[in-house]
Parts: C-alpha cells; sequence; structure tokens
C-alpha cells in the first residue's frame, strides 16, 4: 500500500436528499479529531493504552509524536533524539 491510500479513511456515510455521501477525511484528521478537547488525564491515558499496543495504533501515536515534535523546543528535541539514541543502542 502506498502512503496516499492509507492517508485516507472513509467516515461514516450518510444519506441526504436521497443521494449517498462519503465523506472522507485523512487518518491524521481522525486522530487530531479523536484526541481533540481531551483534558490531561484522558490524553495521557490515550498515550498510556496506546504504547505496547496493537500496531494499529502505531499511526495514531505518529500522529501525536508529530504535533508535540512542531511544537517542542529546539533543545527539547534533542533531549527526545538523546533519549531514542539511548534506548535503541
Amino acid at each position: 500500500m502506498n502512503h496516499s491510500n492509507l492517508a485516507h479513511i472513509k467516515s461514516s456515510k450518510f444519506s441526504e436528499q436521497s443521494e449517498e455521501t462519503t465523506m472522507n477525511i485523512t487518518l491524521r484528521e481522525a486522530i487530531i479529531q479523536r484526541v481533540t478537547d481531551k483534558n490531561d488525564d484522558e490524553l495521557t491515558g490515550i498515550i498510556e493504552d496506546s504504547v505496547g499496543g496493537a500496531e494499529q495504533v502505531l499511526p495514531g501515536l505518529g500522529v501525536l509524536f508529530e504535533i508535540i515534535w512542531q511544537h517542542s523546543e529546539k533543545s527539547a528535541q534533542s533531549q527526545m533524539v538523546t533519549a531514542l539514541k539511548e534506548h535503541l543502542a
């Protein structure tokens, strides 16, 4: 499967004025929608339940990590890279 196939998921089908319409959202958008407006405890629970879990949760963790990375200072990014490097050795 290529990346573009994985990037889109079909969401709920609904009927509007006798016409069937399919709403397409990206996987990234679906994951972000799932965690939007969660409080700290809920976000922590989502992350803790996902870490070490089934492989299907890995894209979600990737999206969450992407958000963390994009909004982290360079020093925090460096710490994350160092931690990763130490645990891969």
